[in-house]
């Protein structure tokens, strides 16, 4: 299967990998659907895609109209019409009544126009797919060589400047596939004999690719009782195939209805492996009593883990175990009933089951013979007097199933002596070939250079600046404190990319190949309360949360022009000048917190899905309380990490990147 490589990847190739994965969308056809194309529309970079090339889902959806694809098929009499699938299956399929003669005979007649799947099927079936890998989508592949060489220096008081602006592409008109019509199949009218007829051979029209089940030619039947059908019965096997309804016509063996039997196209909804399936059959347009039904036998449905039972209706009940799509065939055997002839009725259906994503997922392992080889879990527990710092990391589900290290990298560290507790997470490219190490340099770098920097004098100025800060804020104390933090935060980082250049030069690599994000925080409590600070290039979040209180996020998540594209600490644009690298500097002070919180976006994603929502307090709560289920947020609980990197694994459908995430508490 062809996958595109992201920013790498020539744009007219990912218009046709999206045309393609459109045409599968919209044909519904889902086994192919799985093999050609793992995880859509659960896979990011194809929802980028999507997003980029928005116009052509319309193009598409429009051409296949055009086409004629989806017309009506002709269908016999009993057409099914259920409910429209929204997640939650209808209770009973209602036979239209409309479609029969007033002598209860079936006429041959054509369905409503058929339409293309609405967005409630859409959803699901987007929901459901197999998995690929999943890789970020880079920003600009082409970079300036020149590099910085020397750190910049704010400016007294610098003012902010606007984040550069990305060049936007030109739209393109792209072709609409060109589908042949579909042929419509029919049964033929099965016609009633005006005089009695001699016993025909049985003729039993189906529709195509449906096998019939094998009915004995005479089989036996048991003398059913009122109390025989106080619970209801599985039927559906060879081994089981009959079950005697009318305790007044079985006592003796009971011969096959001499008229063949009527085909009737069922409609039943889709299944998902894993999930109850409960499905009621009303047959009251039949027109035939209920009494006068002697004999029901169910095919296909033992095979999918379902029952079938007509002790109290016909009903369809279980959890499927397999996916795929099945033919299962119901025979109804009406006795005579005043003028009305004794008649089979041969129901013919197909259940979809759809594949439990998360039973979709390979785990495997990456080349051993790669270089930068990393762990799939890390995670890191410093207690200290008062609060504690964890953190831990987890190879995304993407990167599993494609075989690929993990990406994310965590740094954590006190300085003691001056009682410094200093956080960095990052977040390598995917796009980037060794973007995983990239991740650890930054990380590894930027912290231990923190780590010198908060030295005695720099920790008592912020003292002094802080604690005035906290009795008034004015412009004048924000510029001071932010030009003294400066020195810290921004030359640590400015190391770690200085570090990755080194890496690149040794290896005849361009920085870009190592691109990463990085969210760096430096957390100190005095007399007047908490003092944090923090640095951030890239996507991701860094948040000050006070439990249904108070929220600070410090910051601002990187955006391209399309999803999924950000900056990065290797990009010289970054380090521009002393005023761009001053603008991503952050501060706050407050009397107490619940938890300093900085992730990746593999984490901030999916739990807040938006730039807006991840500045609303109430998102925060809630991803705090969702993380408080699984983890002890207790001091002398040492085994929280380990806990935080369990809690990682949790199911956000479309969301399978690495996760990061540290926290102070």
């Amino acid at each position: 299967m062809f996958i595109p490589k992201n920013g790498d990847q020539d744009r007219e190739d990912e218009i046709l990998f999206v045309q393609k994965a459109l045409i599968r969308r919209f044909m519904g056809d889902q086994q192919r659907l799985y093999q050609d194309f793992p995880s859509f529309m659960e896979h990011p970079e194809l929802q980028s895609l999507l997003g980029k090339y928005r116009s052509l889902q319309d193009d598409v959806h429009a051409t296949f109209l055009r086409a004629g694809f989806g017309n009506p098929t002709p269908e016999i009499a009993l057409n099914t019409a259920p409910e429209e699938v929204t997640g939650a299956l209808p209770s009973e399929i209602v036979l239209s009544e409309d479609l029969l003669a007033d002598d209860g005979a079936p006429l041959i007649a054509e369905t409503e126009d058929a339409t293309l799947p609405t967005t409630s099927d859409a959803t699901l079936v987007e929901q459901e797919q197999q998995p690929v890998a999943n890789e970020r989508v880079g920003f600009p592949s082409e970079m300036p060589d020149d590099s910085p060489s020397e750190f910049p220096e704010p400016e007294v008081q610098p003012e902010e400047l606007p984040n550069p602006e990305l060049p936007e592409e030109d739209p393109e008109v792209f072709p609409n596939p060109e589908l042949p019509e579909e042929e419509p199949w029919e049964f033929p009218e099965p016609k009633l004999p005006e005089e009695e007829p001699e016993v025909p051979d049985p003729v039993e029209p189906v529709a195509p690719d449906l096998p019939d089940p094998t009915i004995p030619e005479e089989p036996d039947f048991e003398t059913a009782s009122p109390s025989d059908h106080a619970e209801p019965q599985g039927l559906g096997a060879a081994d089981n195939p009959s079950e005697s309804l009318d305790d007044n016509a079985m006592e003796t063996e009971k011969k096959p209805n001499e008229l063949p039997a009527i085909p009737v196209k069922l409609k039943l909804p889709n299944g998902k492996t894993g999930n109850e399936y409960h499905q009621k059959i009303d047959i009251t347009p039949l027109q035939r009593q209920p009494d006068t039904l002697i004999e029901v036998i169910a095919t296909g449905f033992e095979e999918i883990g379902l029952t079938f039972s007509s002790a109290e209706g016909l009903v369809i009940d279980g959890t499927p175990d397999e996916h795929g799509q099945f033919p299962v065939q119901i025979l109804l055997r009406f006795a005579a009933d005043g003028d009305r002839p004794a008649q089979d009725y041969r129901l013919l259906g197909e259940i979809d089951v759809l594949p439990d994503p998360r039973k979709l997922w390979k785990e495997i392992e990456p080349d051993a013979s790669l270089p930068y080889p990393k762990s799939h879990l890390r995670s890191e527990l410093l207690p200290m007097a008062g609060r504690t710092m964890i953190a831990a990391s987890r190879r995304g589900r993407s990167h599993a199933h494609s075989g690929t290290f993990r990406d994310d990298e965590f740094e954590l560290r006190v300085n003691e002596g001056q009682q410094w507790y200093i956080m960095a997470v990052a977040d390598g490219a995917g796009s980037a070939p060794f973007s995983r190490r990239g991740s650890q340099i930054a990380c590894e770098r930027a912290v231990a250079v923190l780590e010198n920097k908060l030295d005695d004098k720099l920790t008592a100025d912020l003292e002094a600046l802080a604690g005035a800060w906290s009795r008034e804020q004015t412009d004048l104390l924000r510029g001071q404190i932010r030009s003294r933090i400066y020195e810290a935060l921004s030359h640590a980082a400015y190391a770690g990319y200085k570090a990755i250049t080194e890496e690149a030069e040794g290896l005849g690599e361009a920085p870009k190949a190592f691109h990463t994000t990085m969210l760096l925080t430096i957390v100190r409590q005095f007399d007047f309360g908490y003092f944090v600070g923090t640095w951030w290039v890239g996507d991701g979040a860094i948040g000050i949360l006070h439990r249904s209180k108070y929220l600070k996020v410090m910051g601002a998540p990187d955006g391209g022009e399309f999803a999924g594209q950000t900056r990065f600490l290797t990009m010289p644009e970054v380090w521009a000048d002393g005023a761009t690298v001053m603008k991503r500097i952050e501060f706050d002070v407050v009397p107490d917190f619940t938890a300093v919180i900085a992730m990746t976006d593999g984490v901030s994603d999916p739990k807040f899905h938006t730039d807006h929502n991840m500045l609303q307090r109430e998102h925060w709560d809630a991803l705090w309380d969702d993380m408080s289920e699984r983890v002890d947020f207790l001091q002398d609980n040492l085994q929280a990490d380990e806990q935080l990197v369990e809690w990682l694994d949790f199911w956000a459908a479309g969301e399978h990147d690495d996760r990061t995430i540290a926290i102070l508490f």
